[in-house]
């Protein structure tokens, strides 16, 4: 289907898993528990994977979009 966007599950991946991510290695830090470290970078390591997934698939939808050429003057 070019020209139209991911699916809304891509979407959800995007929005839900990171917020979660994001949102748990907030309180684990906060909290002040054991390897807090280890939780902070992890939830680096999946954020960054989940944006580079992001960018792979944007990229796809617009390499699928079609392209407007225009006519060139015929040369004689």
């Amino acid at each position: 289907m070019a020209g139209s966007g991911p699916p809304p599950a891509i979407f959800a991946v995007f929005v839900v898993f990171g917020s979660a991510v994001t949102l748990t290695m907030l309180g684990y830090v906060l909290a002040g528990l054991q390897y807090s470290a280890a939780a902070y970078i992890t939830a680096l390591a999946i954020d960054f994977f989940t944006v580079v997934f992001a960018y792979v698939v944007a990229l796809d939808v617009i390499m699928q979009q079609p392209t407007e050429v225009s006519e060139r003057p015929a040369t004689h």
